[in-house]
């Protein structure tokens, strides 16, 4: 009787030793189809296919932080800054050493105008590795953009204070012109009231004028 117990007991161990050995073989295949998949179609810029295939991978191994950077690299394809960020930041969390993640999560945060965000990112990973080439030129990338963008919004500024004098200025011209063309109206109105009293004098006949003073 115990030797048949143990013969069971060793039986229901294969059984479930073969079921995982099979998930795991499968799900192996899996991993490597669907990252190869995914490789083929981002080097043809196929981001949405290549999107799908990662995010399978993710699937099987949920804990691998390089389906996540390729898969920020797809929507950085596809200049979704925003969720390239995202997956970025989720490959960092998996794996702090992987510096490909920030040099991809410094790129979404450049292009969203999050330069000192970038630079920060950068400098984390320098930390890491201090003689990282990559990470070195991202840096300067980042501030040559950052000193771009500040140049664009001072001269933005510049142009908007000039459009605002020139307003003035046109203001005070106008107000100076309507002041002399009043003025102008005024001697031109007298010149003909005196033209008119004249031709009235001249001809015996009552000023008009006079009239519209009297009734006024």
């Amino acid at each position: 009787m115990n030797r048949r117990s143990k013969n069971i007991t060793i039986t229901t161990i294969f059984y479930y030793y073969s079921i995982y050995l099979h998930i795991y073989i499968y799900g192996l295949f899996c991993f490597l189809f669907c990252f190869r998949l995914g490789n083929e179609a981002f080097i043809a810029k196929r981001y949405d296919v290549a999107m799908k295939h990662y995010t399978a991978a993710i699937e099987i191994d949920p804990e691998n932080a390089v389906y996540y950077s390729n898969r920020s690299a797809c929507y950085a394809g596809k200049q979704l800054w925003k969720e390239s960020m995202v997956d970025s930041e989720v490959a960092l969390l998996k794996d702090p050493s992987f510096m490909k993640a920030y040099y991809r999560l410094s790129v979404a945060q450049m292009e969203l105008a999050m330069y000192e965000d970038a630079i920060q990112s950068l400098q984390r990973g320098l930390v890491k590795e201090p003689e990282n080439a990559l990470l070195i030129k991202q840096v300067r990338i980042v501030k040559a953009k950052q000193a771009q963008a500040r140049t664009a919004a001072m001269g933005q500024r510049q142009l908007t204070d000039a459009q605002k004098k020139e307003i003035m200025d046109l203001q005070e011209q106008t107000k100076i012109y309507t002041k002399d063309l009043r003025g102008e109206q005024f001697v031109c109105y007298l010149c003909i009231c005196c033209f008119v009293y004249v031709i009235s004098f001249v001809c015996g006949v009552r000023c008009p004028i006079q009239d519209y003073w009297s009734a006024a």
